[in-house]
């Protein structure tokens, strides 16, 4: 079974410790008191499931970029 180990609170801990866990296999490092690394864990959530968003549109006129379709591969 697949698995993202994420550590919180980064930014109680020296920077030593955060460049350790961010190197080990299947982690990321995040703060959710100072909305740090959000956006590569919500990428790598991505990525592990294997989604995709595909944008929509009817013949002619532009996509849709507000509702997508979410696909698993």
């Amino acid at each position: 079974m697949k698995c993202v180990y994420v550590y919180n609170k980064i930014d109680v801990v020296g920077i030593d410790d955060v460049d350790r866990l961010s190197r080990q296999p299947n982690s990321v490092v995040i703060s959710c008191n100072l909305k740090l690394n959000l956006d590569r864990l919500l990428a790598r959530m991505w990525d592990e499931m294997g989604l995709v968003r595909v944008y929509t549109k009817p013949q002619g006129q532009q996509p849709d970029f507000g509702d997508p379709v979410v696909l698993s591969a």
